[in-house]
C-alpha cells in the first residue's frame, strides 16, 4: 500500500517523497508518506491519485483534510497516512523532524 501510493504520488510529480515507519512510535498510522506539491492545484491533483491508488486497492479513505490553498492536504488510509504539502508548509511544519527517530522507508526510484 505504502508503495502504490508513493508510485502515485511520483507519477504526478509529487517531489522530496518520505516515507516513515511509525509503527513502534505511534499510534496514529503504521506509515507515514510525506510529498511536497508546487501550488494548490497541484496538491489537489496528488491527494486525488492517492485515493485513486488507495481505491484500486480496496483502501478507502477513512477522512481527508486541508484544502489545497491551505498548503496541505492530510488523507487517513487507517494504517498510512498521506501528507501532501507545499514547499514552504512542509519546511514550517517539519514533519520530517518530528518523525527523525522512525525508520525511513526506501522508496523505489522513479
Amino acid at each position: 500500500m505504502l508503495f502504490d501510493a508513493a508510485a502515485a504520488l511520483s507519477g504526478k510529480k509529487g517531489a522530496d517523497l518520505a516515507a516513515y515507519d511509525l509503527r513502534n512510535i505511534s499510534s496514529l498510522a503504521d506509515y507515514a508518506l510525506v510529498a511536497t506539491g508546487m501550488n494548490g492545484p497541484h496538491l489537489k491533483a496528488l491527494a486525488n491519485e492517492a485515493r485513486l491508488a488507495m481505491k484500486a486497492l480496496n483502501a478507502p479513505c477513512l477522512g481527508q483534510s486541508g484544502e489545497p490553498d491551505s498548503g496541505w492536504i492530510v488523507s487517513d488510509y487507517l494504517d498510512l497516512v498521506v501528507h501532501v504539502m507545499l514547499k514552504d508548509t512542509r519546511a514550517y511544519y517539519d514533519l520530517d523532524s518530528l518523525w527523525a527517530k522512525a525508520p525511513r522507508v526506501e522508496l523505489p526510484a522513479g
